[in-house]
């Protein structure tokens, strides 16, 4: 089940880094908020055990307000993001 999730996770990931550029930040916005509430249900009910990844949900909570204030930032973070859950795939 934790590979299966984690594909999703890396899918979203990679569909809000793919958008992120787009004229209006919330699509990406809305897709990282979804990787962050994933991660927090993979946490409750620990179908993830990897600490860092969890970790990120938090990252995200804290930064994805740069979305409406700083995009170069909020671009890095989406790929910053997507790059970590490479790994895990």
């Amino acid at each position: 089940m934790e590979q299966a999730l984690c594909q999703i996770l890396s899918f979203t990931a990679a569909s809000a880094l793919e958008c992120v550029k787009d004229p209006s930040p919330y699509g990406a916005l809305r897709l990282l908020e979804t990787l962050q509430k994933l991660l927090e249900l993979a946490g409750t009910y620990q179908i993830i055990q990897n600490e860092a990844l969890l970790s990120l949900a938090e990252r995200i909570s804290q930064e994805k307000g740069s979305a409406l204030t700083d995009r170069p930032r909020f671009q890095s973070l989406a790929e910053e993001i997507a790059l970590l859950l490479v790994d895990f795939t």
